[in-house]
């Protein structure tokens, strides 16, 4: 059984694997967090499914925040449990990085790119939503190469609450038009709809600069263009280049690579 641990700013996704994905949990990142604190966690959700901490044979551990790293690495440690892998060591290298490339680039990135590949071949591009929106870019060659960063819808939204008096918080959904009648419409039309549009025009980019029959395939809507992340079900249907949504593609992305990696271990 493997344990992939994604960390990401806002919340945490872990995924048990028995070897198909068996259970999903989704918990609020808390950089604060002590190793004791994240032993306790663990061994909840594992008891939650009947598990134990001795039916783990390896865990695969994503992070962008760089002090839970280092606690779920303690905690790991004061279980007794195996050492988490790190996406950076065990990258496969047709990804098309070494293992300094590798180490400068997010561990999703790595995981997503990785599931991708393997799910939807090459070339595709991930969307991952989160408290900012990532995107990954897998070219012909099925290596990946990289992508644009741009803040997160809710992060928007927050800085923009933040900044005008007028403008209060609403819930983020579908406006009922664009050319909204409502202050809440049009922030929804704003936000959300406008995130849709920024990442159609990104990838049309993407696309372009990737050349050869890509536009096209785009235009046809043969390019797999991946949504992920906490606000991809939000976002997507507004969209008129994302062709399908993947809610565990980052964990799946943490499980190749550990299967790769560790072959029959796990």
């Amino acid at each position: 059984m493997l344990l992939a641990i994604d960390i990401g700013n806002t919340q945490t996704c872990l995924g048990m694997y028995v070897p198909q994905l068996q259970a999903t949990w989704r918990v609020s990142t808390r950089t604060q967090a002590t190793s004791d604190e994240l032993a306790i966690l663990l061994t909840g959700l594992l008891a939650s499914c009947d598990w134990t901490l001795t039916d783990l044979d390896a865990i695969c551990l994503s992070s962008v925040v760089p002090e839970l790293t280092h606690a779920w690495t303690c905690a790991c440690a004061g279980l007794e449990l195996p050492l988490p892998l790190m996406p950076a060591e065990c990258a496969p290298r047709d990804l098309g990085l070494t293992r300094d490339q590798a180490a400068l680039v997010g561990a999703d990135r790595l995981a997503n790119a990785l599931a991708a590949r393997t799910r939807y071949g090459a070339p595709a591009v991930v969307v991952d939503f989160g408290t900012a929106t990532n995107f990954d870019v897998i070219d012909a060659a099925g290596h990946f190469i990289g992508g644009p960063i741009s803040a997160g819808l809710e992060l928007s939204a927050a800085a923009l609450y933040a900044r005008a008096a007028r403008l209060t918080s609403v819930e983020l959904g579908a406006p009922t038009r664009i050319i909204a009648q409502t202050t809440e419409d049009a922030l929804r039309a704003g936000l959300v709809v406008g995130e849709a549009a920024k990442v159609d025009g990104l990838v049309a980019r993407i696309a372009d600069e990737l050349g050869g029959g890509v536009p096209a395939a785009l235009a046809a809507g043969t390019l797999p263009v991946i949504a992920t992340g906490g606000l991809a079900e939000l976002v997507a249907p507004h969209s008129r280049t994302i062709t399908g949504t993947d809610a565990t593609l980052t964990l799946d992305g943490l499980f190749l690579m550990a299967q790769a990696a560790l072959g029959d271990q796990v």
